[in-house]
């Protein structure tokens, strides 16, 4: 009797310690699940627990991210969420950009001629298959047409035609001078037809952007041929590229930096081919709108204006600004497309 007096007795006390223990994890928002009874005392590990009554365990997080059809992680380097809407009008100004230069190549392997019309012998351009030069050389040839030196030069350019080779389209060479995650060349190579991309050169001087770039690629394009990844500096890097040999240049160079786009504007105009794109991104939104004067005139040579029309005015000295580049280097340019959204400004 005395020995169960006692085990009720420690019951007892047990009980008022447990209660007055409850009470205390109550006080201290401490949930009793997350402890365990046994003879040693209470822990605070999961040992010992029933399957129904352990925790659930909580998936591995995880920095992987999606746009459009491109993974990336961004841990460490620059990324914009705002800018999905300037990466989205890339890859359609791109795409369409590709589709007009393999027509181009492909309508300057079709040869031409001209036919007689009325009487007074207009001249028409016609499609022409290689097979039928001889007969357009014959026809030219019997036409009793006043206009000779016409029918001249196009003897001439149908001799030259039928001795050229055709030209063969093999697709876009993209460079990204300012990649930073690389996502926008990730798209690129997701989002376009890899038959209109015949690579893509993703540059950024930091190390560790350029780590994460490579990495991205192995998220998305492990095995692609189409890519090469560059560290260092994209105004060096594009002058040496204009200076060395004209098969390094690129078809389309894409300039997105942190502010003004004024210190790239020349490098990347010279390490273009003829007919090439550019693009261009200005985030200085506030300097082309007019609330830094002097700034402005600094960076692009022109006085901004801060009112209803201000976005329009600094979209056009942008333009300009590209324009004496341009003048510069003996070329010309032709604005595609020209847009503010946000705090940045878009040029094609």
């Amino acid at each position: 009797m005395d020995v169960q007096m006692k085990k009720e007795e420690e019951n007892i006390q047990k009980e008022e310690a447990w209660i007055e223990e409850e009470d205390s994890w109550k006080e201290n928002n401490i949930d009793w699940k997350d402890w365990k009874d046994d003879d040693t005392g209470w822990k605070d590990d999961n040992s010992g627990w029933d399957d129904e009554e352990s925790p659930p365990k909580e998936a591995p997080e995880t920095n992987i991210q999606t746009e459009g059809l491109a993974f990336f992680q961004s841990e460490g380097v620059f990324y914009n969420p705002a800018m999905s809407t300037n990466r989205d009008l890339s890859v359609a100004a791109l795409d369409c950009f590709a589709k007009m230069r393999k027509e181009e190549v492909e309508s300057h392997n079709s040869l031409t001629f001209y036919k007689e019309i009325s009487e007074n012998f207009l001249l028409k351009k016609k499609k022409l298959n290689k097979g039928s030069i001889k007969i357009a050389k014959t026809r030219l040839s019997l036409l009793e047409n006043k206009r000779e030196e016409e029918n001249a030069d196009l003897m001439k350019e149908l001799t030259n035609a039928s001795k050229q080779k055709p030209k063969q389209f093999k697709g876009l060479k993209i460079f990204e001078a300012l990649a930073s995650s690389g996502l926008r060349s990730i798209r690129y190579l997701q989002e376009i037809n890899p038959e209109l991309i015949e690579s893509v050169t993703i540059n950024d001087i930091d190390p560790k952007a350029v780590e994460m770039i490579k990495e991205n690629l192995a998220l998305n394009c492990p095995n692609s041929t189409q890519t090469c990844v560059s560290q260092g500096d994209c105004v060096d890097m594009m002058k040496g590229r204009a200076m060395a040999d004209q098969s390094l240049r690129f078809n389309c160079v894409d300039l997105d930096p942190y502010g003004s786009a004024s210190p790239y504007l020349r490098s990347a105009i010279d390490v273009l081919e003829d007919e090439g794109l550019l693009c261009v991104t200005c985030t200085d939104m506030s300097v082309l709108h007019g609330n830094n004067k002097d700034t402005c005139f600094r960076k692009y040579g022109a006085l901004s204006m801060h009112c209803a029309l201000g976005h329009e005015f600094g979209l056009r000295i942008v333009l300009q600004t590209i324009v004496q580049e341009c003048v510069a280097l003996n070329c010309a340019m032709e604005p595609l497309l020209s847009m503010y959204c946000d705090y940045y400004m878009r040029f094609f």
